[in-house]
């Protein structure tokens, strides 16, 4: 199967882009991270694919509404 053949049907079924989809895997994860573990955000962003910790700042905010140390606070209360 051809990657655009993939990338259709993929959309098709998921109602997403790849790409979308691999962003909300990743901070379905960061997500897990922040309440189950002491990792800094830095690791965390790291251990979910990012580079940078405000590119990931940035996304999780996007996705949660939250920033990730608000979340972690959130979570643990």
């Amino acid at each position: 199967m051809s990657r655009a053949t993939f990338v259709r049907h993929f959309s098709h079924r998921t109602g997403m882009t790849v790409g979308t989809f691999l962003t909300h895997v990743r901070m379905m994860i960061a997500a897990d991270l922040l309440t189950e573990t002491d990792l800094t955000v830095a690791a965390v962003a790291a251990k979910v694919g990012y580079h940078s910790e405000s590119a990931f700042g940035r996304a999780f905010r996007l996705a949660s509404g939250s920033t990730p140390a608000r979340f972690r606070r959130s979570s643990a209360a």
